[in-house]
């Protein structure tokens, strides 16, 4: 993906990086990312190359690989809905008071009790705990 595709506000993904940064600047040829705990990075093209670094900090610029737009994960009621893929993730009650977790469009799976769980809190933890970890849904 080149910088020219992503806008400001986006959720962005690179190299090998799991937690997503939002754009909060962005030039023709610069981004500004911000991290989940405030950390600053530049996104830039130096002759045809995306290139990463701290912001204000490119002599110690590394390549930036697999520059990817993520999308968002948003929740009404039980069910949470990712906003670029469409997978679906719904939290039910069954007849015998056990809950279940239903997922669809997703590769991966929350390891989840073949009864189901007796406790809602705790599957919600699992969800939570699954869509930090899968933010491209």
């Amino acid at each position: 993906m080149d910088i020219d595709d992503i806008e400001k506000g986006d959720r962005i993904l690179f190299n090998q990086r799991k937690q997503p940064l939002i754009v909060t600047k962005k030039d023709t040829k610069l981004l500004i990312a911000e991290g989940p705990k405030g950390a600053k990075y530049e996104i830039y093209t130096d002759n045809g190359t995306t290139l990463v670094s701290k912001e204000g900090n490119r002599r110690y610029s590394s390549y930036c690989n697999n520059l990817r737009k993520v999308g968002k994960w948003n929740r009404e009621g039980d069910v949470w809905t990712h906003s670029k893929t469409e997978a679906k993730i719904r939290l039910t009650e069954r007849e015998n008071g056990f809950w279940n977790i239903r997922q669809d469009g997703i590769k991966s799976k929350i390891d989840s009790p073949l009864y189901g769980y007796t406790d809602k809190e705790a599957a919600l933890e699992d969800i939570e705990s699954f869509l930090l970890n899968h933010p491209q849904g």
